[in-house]
């Protein structure tokens, strides 16, 4: 893809240092991901995503979902925030809100949708379940 410069300057698909960031990153998601009729059907959950993060030296901020279309208004309020970078940890539901929550905006979006792809290879469909 090519780098295209927006109003600002700022080129759209530029990159970005998550360890360098001048404010915290939004991770965004959804604590009932990965849950199908009380088993789980996730590798990983929340708490693995933030270890990682961890120990990877990046600073972000947890904001779990509570309810569906939740994660938009997260996603958008990161954007009002300035956050640079959001993280989506979720399903596929989580993943498509907090894309429409950030659409049109210069924030980097880092997804995590490990749930739909657990479903999907299980035969259950696409999503976790939950919407947000």
């Amino acid at each position: 893809m090519a780098a295209t410069p927006n109003a600002a300057g700022i080129e759209r698909w530029g990159h970005i240092e998550p360890r360098a960031l001048s404010v915290p990153a939004a991770l965004i998601f959804n604590p009932h991901a990965g849950q199908k009729l009380g088993i789980d059907t996730n590798a990983g959950s929340a708490e693995d995503v933030q270890s990682a993060l961890r120990s990877e030296g990046i600073a972000f901020d947890p904001w779990p979902t509570q309810r569906v279309g939740h994660a938009t208004e997260l996603a958008r309020n990161a954007v009002d925030e300035g956050r640079q970078l959001v993280i989506a940890a979720g399903g596929d539901g989580t993943v498509n809100e907090i894309a429409h929550g950030l659409a049109n905006s210069d924030v980097v979006d880092s997804t995590r949708s490990s749930a739909g792809r657990e479903n999907h290879r299980r035969g259950q469909g696409s999503g976790d379940g939950h919407g947000a």
